[in-house]
């Protein structure tokens, strides 16, 4: 019989050595092979012995099996469940997308992942006419690969749906004359037309009125619900649906001659010069509202219903914001969506405010 094949796990050392401290104690911690780099763990828990061998792969994933030595071989076992139930991503879809931006735009979007903490450039190597090409990796496995066509000012992206994917389209979405593809994943899903599906049933009317690179994002999270990508948290799912409810507060406000400062959150100019800027929300006894010096600074009159779908809108993104998130529109704080389900319901939410603030006044 074929030996059975260990699972890889997308998880650094500092995360795996953080939920082995929560179980137990590490004793001692040696190298027993450098060649496939099986490192021994001798763990104590409740004064009983047991041991866990990790294999560290050249990847950046492990694998691991508990060693069948001494009497306590079920706490191995016990802590191996922890860990596989820990790991940040596993059954991890692929995918693809082309994009085209600038050599100056690359060359910015390069530098800014090299300069990402826990990532490192495996590869850059200019093929010529074949590309220049620029791999990336994680400590915890993720990994992508850039390939960049100067002559046609065209980007190809290749990796897994992980932060990578997420981080790297988020930045070239606002850039100036970008244009992206659609993402296409290397997975059989049951039903291809889910996506599709899904789409049609949370915005009915509004998706075909959305600009292409934000309908693009539209299909993304619905394309990672079916996709189903087991994951410790699912924000990447939410990601860019919520980047689509953003730029729906900024078309508001652009259909009503407010004009946004992108370096400063939610601020808008309060002078023809846009020199000077204010908050556009704030809060007031627990609740956000507009700010009222909109009408005393600028000739700006919204109606109640702009006013509601403005805040709603603003209320949504900020209870359901995440540290992932390279929003221009900075919205503080960290939000864990730890399932499926939570973040399906946060998609579908999001979606709900969108179609409304499209259509409100067709």
């Amino acid at each position: 019989m074929a030996k059975a094949k260990k699972k890889s796990y997308y998880i650094n050392k500092e995360n795996l050595e953080g939920i082995i401290k929560d179980y137990c104690e590490i004793k001692s911690i040696e190298c027993k092979n450098p060649a496939n780099n099986q490192t021994r763990y001798t763990l104590v828990k409740d004064a009983k012995e047991f041991y866990l061998d990790v294999y560290f792969k050249v990847n950046n994933t492990i694998s691991m099996s508990p060693v069948n030595m001494g009497e306590n071989v079920d706490l191995a076992r016990e802590l191996e469940s922890i860990i596989d139930s820990s790991s940040d991503y596993s059954d991890v879809t692929r995918g693809t997308f082309s994009a085209k931006i600038s050599l100056e735009q690359f060359s910015a979007l390069i530098e800014y992942i090299n300069a990402l903490k826990g990532v490192e450039k495996t590869n850059d190597v200019d093929k010529g006419a074949n590309g220049r090409i620029v791999k990336f990796i994680t400590d915890f496995g993720d990994s992508v690969t850039l390939t960049y066509y100067e002559s046609k000012e065209k980007l190809n992206f290749q990796g897994l749906f992980m932060n990578l994917y997420v981080i790297i389209k988020s930045y070239i979405t606002p850039l100036e004359k970008v244009s992206i593809s659609e993402t296409s994943i290397f997975k059989t899903v049951s039903n291809v037309g889910n996506v599709e599906k899904l789409i049609g049933e949370n915005l009915p009317k509004g998706y075909k009125l959305l600009d292409e690179i934000m309908a693009g994002f539209i299909s993304d999270s619905f394309t990672m619900i079916v996709a189903d990508t087991k994951l410790n948290d699912y924000a990447s799912w939410v990601m860019p649906t919520m980047r689509v409810l953003e730029h729906a507060i900024k078309r508001v406000c652009l259909d009503n001659d407010i004009y946004l400062n992108d370096e400063q959150g939610f601020s808008y100019y309060i002078d023809d010069d846009q020199e000077r800027t204010a908050r556009l929300f704030f809060m007031n006894s627990g609740n956000i509202v507009i700010n009222r010096d909109l009408t005393r600074h600028l000739t700006i009159t919204l109606d109640p219903d702009t006013i509601d779908i403005l805040v709603r809108c603003y209320d949504y993104l900020k209870k359901n914001r995440h540290e992932m998130f390279h929003t221009v529109q900075l919205v503080e704080g960290t939000k864990l969506v730890t399932t499926p389900e939570e973040a399906r319901g946060i998609i579908i939410g999001a979606c709900e405010l969108i179609e409304e603030s499209l259509i409100f006044k067709i």
